[in-house]
């Protein structure tokens, strides 16, 4: 997490190497954190770049497409920076996958003074912006006794009990949750010795729903299944939340969704609309989504029902298609931004909704 070094490196030659355009870098206490800005003026139209990758799977989540997205969209609007009627901010986000970049840098005001934000998101699809679920993550360590299982068995208290008796609990309440709900778990610490008794074990759970509360709900029946699983084996629990571990639901703008979609849709794509927690993703747009309005536009860059974090997802995001749909989104964010900059009333609806 926060280590893109060279790919921040690189994004900004690259951005400092198109006349008109201006860089602070870095912001917010941040070394790969960035703001890029071309024109002058109000309004200010923001644009998302990330470009983390999943730990383990590379570019899986296609955030290298993302970065070079935002980055060629703003070379592209620098081309006509004297006419602009505003100005356009890229902003440089690191660490969505899991870090809660953009937390810090709302926390930080990096997105002070922009009308609205504009991000896109590979997928397998092109499709409407809608709200992203709600997320939040459980850290879970349990204390039990070590022993030698062969001769002082009778003497141990197995924290790795407790583990699994967390998961046979949460694998029970899974049935009586809400649709499009989502809880889900790895062993973080499951030992080192077979043939010890451990007294130390940890898994990491994480919940996912498109309502706030009912989010923090599960949550909270998560954290009894654990309590529940130190009482019965006899174990110490320790349940924290991970710092920016929570990301909330995102607060949907139709009439910026709307906006993006139609500069696809005048490049002569289709778009396919978008239901609430359709996807299930979460992003830590929806922070930003609290403080300015916010749409996050999916582009396809595979066939359908193409899988995020997988193989097949990371061969996509470096392939052709990849290449093309990064282009795409692109120059879709280039006719949103001028649309937002030219036309008032447009960008009066989205500010009127996101007031309402």
């Amino acid at each position: 997490m926060f280590a893109d070094h060279e790919t921040v490196r690189r994004l900004l030659t690259f951005l400092r190497a198109r006349p008109g355009i201006e860089v602070a870098a870095p912001i917010a206490g941040l070394p790969t954190a960035f703001r890029a800005t071309v024109g002058r003026g109000e309004p200010a139209i923001g644009i998302v770049s990330e470009y983390d990758a999943v730990p383990g799977q590379g570019h899986s989540g296609g955030h290298n497409l993302i970065a070079a997205a935002g980055a060629l969209a703003l070379a592209g609007l620098s081309a006509v920076a004297d006419r602009l009627p505003g100005r356009v901010v890229l902003v440089g986000s690191p660490a969505e996958e899991g870090a809660g970049g953009k937390f810090i840098l709302v926390e930080a005001g990096a997105y002070e003074g922009l009308a609205e934000i504009l991000q896109t998101h590979p997928a397998d699809r092109h499709r409407l912006s809608g709200p992203t679920i709600g997320k939040a993550d459980l850290d879970v360590a349990f204390r039990g006794r070590a022993a030698h299982v062969g001769s002082a068995n009778d003497r141990g208290v197995n924290a790795l009990d407790a583990v699994l008796q967390t998961f046979s609990a949460v694998h029970a309440i899974r049935q009586h949750l809400r649709d499009g709900t989502r809880v889900y778990g790895i062993v973080s610490h499951g030992g080192d010795m077979l043939n010890t008794i451990l007294d130390f074990a940890a898994a990491e759970f994480g919940v996912r729903a498109a309502d706030e509360a009912y989010l923090r709900e599960v949550v909270e029946r998560v954290r009894r299944c654990a309590e529940a699983a130190a009482l019965a084996t006899g174990c110490a629990a320790e349940i924290t939340s991970p710092p920016r571990s929570y990301y909330p639901p995102m607060k949907r703008n139709r009439a910026l969704a709307e906006i993006m979609a139609d500069g696809l849709r005048d490049l002569g794509e289709a778009v396919a609309d978008a239901h609430a927690g359709h996807e299930g993703y979460a992003n830590d747009i929806g922070a930003v989504s609290r403080v300015v309005p916010a749409a996050l536009l999916n582009y396809a860059i595979g066939p359908p029902r193409l899988a995020e974090h997988s193989p097949a997802f990371l061969a996509a995001a470096a392939s052709d298609d990849g290449h093309r749909g990064m282009v795409l989104a692109a120059k879709t964010m280039i006719l949103a931004a001028l649309r937002l900059l030219e036309v008032p009333a447009a960008l009066g609806r989205v500010c009127a909704e996101f007031e309402a």
